[in-house]
């Protein structure tokens, strides 16, 4: 699959591994929900530094990957999953961020710095 501008995947079912987004550093928005995806690469930043919008609502994601390096997210969205655990404060310092929906997963423990530096979060 090639990104060479803003992309929506939208019940892809049959999805279950994550797109190569090698050569996709222009890219802003990524939107792929309701598919089988269960794994976020832990690389998503240094291939896509300049994503404004993650949307990855209604997949199978458990664990989410070290998010500080996506300096430009401003909307993310893992509502849906199966996230357990923020763990490692996925989301620190991500200054610009606005609309975070983690809702509808099963998350049990938050640290208490899972949300650190999150100066523009509307909530």
């Amino acid at each position: 699959m090639s990104f060479q501008t803003p992309r929506r995947v939208s019940e892809a079912r049959h999805m279950e591994h994550f797109p190569e987004l090698t050569g996709t550093s222009a890219l802003e928005m990524l939107t792929l929900d309701r598919a089988n995806l269960k794994h976020i690469p832990e690389d998503l930043c240094e291939k896509v530094p300049l994503l404004k919008r993650l949307i990855l609502r209604s997949n199978k994601i458990s664990v989410l990957p070290n998010l500080q390096d996506c300096k430009e997210l401003r909307q993310i969205d893992f509502s849906y999953n199966e996230i357990s655990s923020l763990e490692d404060s996925p989301f620190q310092y991500q200054n610009k961020l606005v609309d975070l929906f983690i809702g509808f997963n099963f998350i049990r423990y938050i640290p208490e710095d899972a949300f650190y530096g999150l100066h523009n979060l509307q909530v």
